[in-house]
């Protein structure tokens, strides 16, 4: 019994243990809801989804619809920004690790070009509230372009 209670305090401690330094794991990025301008890498998906009227509960009847979604590496923290009336009313959720961000304002044709491709994305961020959102954050897209390493 004596040795059970070691090794359950040695599995323990080593679940419990920290993160060397110089670790390959990154914090998670923190940014803001609009009105401030944030800046993010990653890959562009694209995605089919259902839309109205059901929104997939009655996919035959369902129009099908594609999202462009950015995939990052690194989690992101999107907070309201203390400056804006949204903040003061509690109107928008903080959101922690994020790493899916459906894109809108770019047009498929434009958006189709970057498919699993490297980007970085400059834009506002808003969260989610109707059905066509598909991710809890939205970026609202100001410029896109490629990464050195993908033109």
């Amino acid at each position: 019994m004596r040795r059970l209670s070691l090794y359950i305090v040695l599995v323990f401690l080593m679940a419990c243990k920290e993160t060397p330094s110089g670790s390959s794991q990154q914090p998670d990025k923190t940014c803001y809801y609009q009105p401030a301008v944030s800046t993010i890498s990653g890959t562009i998906e694209r995605q089919q989804v259902y839309g109205p009227p059901g929104y997939g509960k009655s996919p035959e009847q369902d129009r099908k619809d594609s999202i462009y979604v950015i995939k990052t590496e690194q989690g992101i923290n999107v907070l309201p920004d203390t400056a804006t009336k949204y903040a003061a009313n509690d109107i928008v959720e903080k959101e922690f690790g994020i790493q899916h961000f459906q894109l809108s304002g770019i047009a498929n044709n434009d958006a189709e070009k970057y498919v699993d491709h490297k980007v970085s994305v400059t834009g506002t961020f808003y969260h989610g509230i109707s059905g066509e959102h598909r991710t809890k954050v939205l970026m609202a897209v100001k410029e896109i372009a490629l990464t050195p390493r993908d033109k």
